[in-house]
């Protein structure tokens, strides 16, 4: 949808809006496990708290991956959050699990959520023996699934459920300088994350559901407003990102995956305690992109839905043509009244300054479906703060 920022509207105030009661943090999330146990395979759950989880299978001893998943999840969110999880064989890829035509990979947990979706996380922990095909920092299946990823989430939108997808980049050889760049992806669907709670490898999604839970459309996930997480260590493969109390090695260049493009944890100098989300980018250049964080995808997703949902009650209603077969200007005014008032009822406070919101009073009605343009403005984000300082 292109913005048109010369154009504003003035709806009718008798035109009023319509709550659509839209919930911003409800996410999914796919990965390996036993299935031994009360939950099997490909079995879709809503979860709802931790105690919730458990009654449901997803114990420490049944399933450990997917229990300290959950049990992060609810360390950031507050119980009641409800969220969707369904478990996978660790023979399977992040390439199947996110083709958008397996009907037994995340397709399965999407529809099962029945589009209530916002976020989508697919992680994995290999079967034993597992050997990535290239040699690299990060399991290459993690970058190899990009582009079914992205794939996903377009088919998805065009289906009106749009959501974005956090993508496990598992730590494969951390002795390796072959480094997947995500910045250099172009993909806007997806949010590259790596690093872990344990050492081990494998990657802490369970905060970042927690935060994408516990957060609006607009607010970045890794704010550090909301305090440090709870957590109390964190690692890039066998290594924690402070300096451990030993005297051990520890992974240094945390700033250096940043800077790449990676959503990972961090922390601060000089007495700042605790760990904090790094940023929250998607896959994409952010010069070359206007959709190039989570908190951005998150807001045009949900203008998204609130334009199919206002304009889904207007199918097959009467309008007014004039002679010339152009819509009335009464209609037209209608029309961008409802999205307008739609928009600032549902996310207003979202976004910066109205919506703005034109139909083209010169278009044929009968000349194919009625274009109407939709452009909001996000909410800008402070990412770096320069502090010029004098004495005077």
């Amino acid at each position: 949808m292109r913005v048109v920022p010369s154009v504003t509207v003035t709806p009718a105030a008798s035109i009023g809006g319509i709550n659509l009661n839209l919930q911003d943090g409800i996410c999914g999330v796919v990965l390996t496990g036993a299935g031994t146990g009360m939950l099997g395979l490909l079995t879709p759950i809503m979860v709802l708290s931790l105690a919730d989880a458990i009654s449901k299978g997803v114990t420490q001893t049944a399933e450990p991956e997917a229990y300290k998943t959950v049990k992060e999840i609810y360390s950031e969110a507050p119980p009641g959050s409800p969220f969707y999880l369904m478990l996978a064989a660790n023979t399977s890829t992040l390439v199947s699990l996110l083709d958008i035509t397996n009907a037994n990979g995340a397709k399965k947990l999407v529809d099962f959520a029945n589009g209530n979706l916002r976020g989508l996380v697919v992680m994995r922990t290999p079967a034993g023996g597992y050997t990535p095909a290239t040699d690299e920092f990060v399991d290459s299946d993690a970058h190899l699934a990009m582009a079914n990823a992205l794939a996903f989430q377009k088919a998805y939108f065009a289906a009106h459920t749009p959501l974005r997808i956090a993508l496990g980049f598992r730590v494969a050889d951390a002795t390796s300088d072959t480094i997947y760049d995500p910045s250099s992806a172009g993909n806007n669907a997806v949010l590259p994350v790596i690093g872990d709670t344990a050492n081990g490898g494998l990657v802490a999604m369970g905060i970042i559901l927690g935060k994408f839970a516990a957060t609006t459309a607009e607010i970045n996930i890794g704010r550090n407003k909301d305090g440090a997480l709870n957590i109390n260590n964190f690692y890039i493969g066998a290594e924690q990102i402070t300096p451990p109390s030993d005297g051990s090695p520890w992974f240094q260049d945390i700033n250096a995956l940043i800077g790449t493009g990676y959503c990972t944890v961090t922390t601060y100098p000089n007495g700042i305690a605790g760990y904090y989300i790094s940023d929250d980018p998607l896959a994409t250049n952010a010069d070359a992109d206007n959709v190039n964080n989570l908190a951005d995808g998150r807001i045009q997703d949900k203008a998204a839905i609130i334009a199919y949902k206002t304009y889904i009650r207007e199918l097959k209603d009467n309008v007014d043509i004039n002679a010339d077969g152009t819509m009335s200007a009464i209609s037209v005014k209608y029309l961008e009244g409802q999205i307008f008032n739609n928009i600032n009822l549902n996310m207003g406070s979202q976004i910066s300054g109205n919506p703005v919101v034109y139909i083209d009073p010169t278009q044929l009605f009968n000349a194919g479906p009625v274009q109407i343009e939709l452009g909001v403005t996000r909410k800008g984000c402070l990412r770096q703060i320069d502090v010029l300082l004098a004495l005077s």
